[in-house]
Formats: C-alpha cells, structure tokens, sequence
C-alpha cells in the first residue's frame, strides 16, 4: 500500500471514530440509563472501525467496489447514539410540560463570546456533524474502483439525502408531534432506513459508460457484435435488473417513497401546513416521478436506441467501403 493510500484510510476512520467519540459523550451526558439493547451496538461499533481500519492496512487494497464496510460500521456506532438522545429529549419534554417548567439552558464561551444552548440544540448539532462527517470521511477513503467523476457524483447524492433526512427531526418541533412517543418511532424508523443506503454504492454508477476518444481520430475500433450482449449481462446484478435499476428502486423504497407517505399523513392527520413541509412534499412527488420515467426508459427505450445506433453504424461502414471501393477503381 502507498503511502497516501494509507494516510487516507487512516485519516477517513479517525473522523469517523471522532464523531462516535461525540456522540458517545453526548449519551453519556444526557441519558442516565441507556439500555442495554441501544448501548452495546455504540460501543462494539466503535471496536469494529479500529479493527476494519488494521484489516484495510493489511490488505494494501483499495476498499469493496459497491459497500463500504467503514461507513455501515460508522453508521452501526452513530445510528443508536441518536435513537437514545432523542427518546430522551422526548421524555424531557412531557415531563417539562406537566411540570410547566422550561428546558435547562448550558452556557458555552469561546472567548468574548457566549452561547446558550440546550439539550436539543446539542442532539441537533450532533446529527448535523454525522451527516457532514460521513461526506467528508467518504470524500476522503480511497476511491477504490470509482472514478472522481463517480465520486463527486456519489458526494452530491448524499448531500441531497442528508438534507431530506435531516428535515424529518424539523417534524419534531411541532406540537402536535413532539409531545406524542407514538410518532417518534415512525420518524426515527425512517431515519434510519434512509441511512442505511450510504454503504451501497448502486447510485454511483452507470449502465453505461461514456464513450472515450480514439487518439488522434483517425482509427475507429472494430465492434464486437457480441459486445453490447457481454456488457447488458456484466451490468446485471440478479440476471434480470441491473445495477442502475437497483439503485432506482433503493431510492423510491428506502427514501423517497417512506418520506412521503409520513410528510402527507402528517399534512392530512396533523393538519400541518407550512413552507418548508409542502417543499419536501413536492420535492419527493417529483423525485419518484421521475425515478418512474427513468424505470420506463430503462426498460422501453434502451434496446431501441441500440438498434438505432446499430443501423447507423452499419450505414457508416458500408458508405467507407464504397468510398474504398471508388478510390481502387
């Protein structure tokens, strides 16, 4: 292994294990008995990334092409962190209720200045700093078979996830589901079923590869007519859906189509109605409109276009050969 290779596996594992830190002493801070069930995860996690990051070393190779053990190890430390600290908040805020007292404040200074935070102000921060840890820690982790265009497009799909994910612990500030345990579980389930498709890798690659330029244009390769065939099946992950089509369906079942199913039961239950609610709304709408689209062009129109590009290339050869065929006469 190289040099940089190693230093950026071990600078990837060392922010991950930095916001495991956190989240550890934000449990540990907040939550007086955790229980065993959601405890035991955060601390075997964090054993299972010192002990992944000495099997990377060891192996000297560039991580798995479509999982990423890291980050589902990451996520398996960080994901039970946030279900503790917000059962927690919860309980803290039916108990602030019936008691009509308001929330302990804590008051950080960093110099001259001073904040005032409380523990839901910490839980928030903290979710934030575990989506921005994950896209710094995938920016850095070796590429492995990736390409940087590949990569750059992986770290888009998971800002625009993180942001929709985020978005759902919003739900929480409202009255009418804070004080109700009954929803919390819906919202943390989704939660976390949005998470787990970071380690999979599906979205980040396409069926089909841009053309490269022939140098200096003066050669055109010679097709192998059984080609296209040996491409369709090595992009075919179970015989019958590829990898993009996977990726589409991890989308609409594990994001898109959850998150708008609970936005409209919370519009239409709850009667909740604002901005930033109806936005996601149609963002989701949108997103599995299109995913839809992209399905029925996969499977309706990819095999005519082949056939087109077929037809044309074979006009392009047989217009070379009369030209060949001019200039020996």
């Amino acid at each position: 292994m190289s040099c940089s290779l190693a230093l950026r596996t071990i600078l990837a594992r060392l922010l991950f294990g930095s916001a495991v830190a956190l989240c550890y002493w934000r449990v540990f801070v907040m939550v007086t008995d955790p229980p065993l069930h959601l405890s035991w995860p955060i601390v075997l996690g964090a054993a299972l990334i010192l002990v992944e990051m000495c099997v990377a070393l060891y192996r000297g190779k560039e991580d798995w092409k479509w999982f990423s053990p890291a980050v589902f190890l990451y996520l398996a430390s960080t994901i039970p962190s946030v279900w503790l600290l917000e059962m927690t908040l919860h309980r803290e805020r039916v108990q602030l209720r019936e008691n009509a007292t308001s929330q302990h404040q804590e008051t950080i200074r960093v110099g001259e200045l001073s904040l005032e935070v409380n523990g839901e102000d910490w839980v928030r921060a903290l979710e934030q700093v575990i989506f921005l840890t994950l896209i710094l820690g995938r920016w850095v982790m070796p590429r492995s078979a990736l390409s940087r265009d590949q990569l750059s497009e992986l770290l888009l799909v998971y800002v625009t996830a993180g942001a929709d994910i985020l978005e759902l612990f919003s739900l929480l500030d409202e009255d009418n589901i804070k004080y109700k345990e009954i929803y919390i579980y819906p919202i943390l389930g989704l939660f976390t079923l949005g998470m787990v498709q970071f380690p999979i890798m599906f979205t980040s690659f396409h069926d089909k590869p841009l053309p490269k330029l022939i140098k200096n244009n003066s050669v055109s390769p010679v097709e192998d007519p059984n080609a296209k065939s040996t491409n369709r099946l090595n992009n075919n992950c179970c015989g019958c859906c590829t990898k993009e089509v996977i990726g589409i369906f991890m989308t609409l079942l594990m994001q898109d189509g959850p998150f708008l199913a609970l936005r409209l039961y919370f519009m239409i239950q709850e009667r909740i109605f604002h901005n930033l609610m109806v936005f996601f709304v149609g963002k989701n709408f949108v997103v599995i409109v299109l995913q839809i689209y992209r399905l029925v062009s996969i499977a309706c129109y990819d095999d005519d276009d082949d056939n087109e590009d077929d037809q044309k290339n074979t006009v392009k050869d047989n217009d070379s050969d009369a030209d060949v065929t001019v200039l020996q006469a």
